[in-house]
């Protein structure tokens, strides 16, 4: 609670912010602590794009809805060679092209500040979009004032915040394997696995885009879901409609960073 308040103050402070907003765990928790405190002054911004799945577009209309956040949208293509190479440090390059246009937009705003909920549990995991926001001078309350992902969904809950169990997701170029060029076309497919596997019960997962096979990865606490014949046989039809030759299922279950 120290650290809260803390936080709090901090967001004080700055009196008008651009907050990156994704309807994930922690955007969510820092868009609703900006937007208590600053108002209309807590402007959230969500980039929209290729990168970012139906699921997460739907959560993301649902909570600027029901807590009638200053939202606003910025579209961004994909049509550039990090992507069709996709390297390495891929989220590097990407986060630098995105949170570039959010600068932009943000200038004629008038607002000198934008925010990113990264944690200090983002350290322990290879990210090298972090470098990027450091560059940019993007900065991060949560991870400046040390709040763990754990901390982030207790006090989520103690906001009755719709987010604070909300499964890890991630922007879907993390489903290719680097070096493997990455489409709309393909991003598409990837998006259309996830989302039958959501409205099919399965509460976490990952589909990863291995070029005619689609690798699917659930929690092991999920894996016997697919022990049922009827239900996997649903599945691997659904998923070779969509256009892949062969369905995979990860023995070893999902962990975050799979890919990296």
């Amino acid at each position: 609670m120290e650290k809260f308040s803390k936080l709090k103050d901090y967001i004080k402070s700055l009196e008008k912010v651009y907050v990156a907003f994704s309807g994930g765990v922690d955007s969510t928790f820092l868009a609703k602590i900006c937007s208590d405190i600053l108002g209309e002054n807590a402007v959230l911004i969500s980039v929209i794009s290729p990168l970012l799945s139906e699921i997460e577009l739907e959560d993301i209309k649902s909570i600027v809805d029901n807590y009638n956040f200053n939202h606003k949208k910025l579209f961004f293509d994909i049509d550039n060679k990090i992507f069709t190479e996709n390297p390495s440090d891929r989220c590097y390059h990407c986060k630098k092209l995105i949170f570039s246009s959010i600068k932009k937009e943000a200038e004629k705003d008038g607002v000198n500040f934008i925010l990113d909920g990264s944690n200090i549990d983002d350290l322990s995991d290879y990210r090298p979009g972090l470098k990027a926001l450091k560059e940019l001078e993007i900065l991060s309350p949560l991870k400046m004032f040390e709040f763990t992902k754990d901390e982030i969904r207790e006090l989520s809950q103690k906001l009755n915040l719709p987010t604070w169990n909300k499964p890890a997701m991630a922007c879907l170029a993390t489903r290719f394997p680097t070096g493997c060029a990455i489409s709309k076309e393909n991003l598409f497919k990837i998006q259309k696995a996830e989302y039958f596997l959501k409205e099919s019960g399965i509460s976490q997962f990952r589909v990863r885009f291995h070029n005619e096979i689609a690798r699917i990865e659930v929690p092991k606490d999920e894996l016997h879901k697919f022990f049922d014949v009827k239900f996997m046989e649903s599945i691997s039809k659904k998923i070779k409609d969509i256009g892949f030759k062969y369905v995979a299922l990860e023995l070893s279950g999902y962990k975050m960073g799979n890919m990296n």
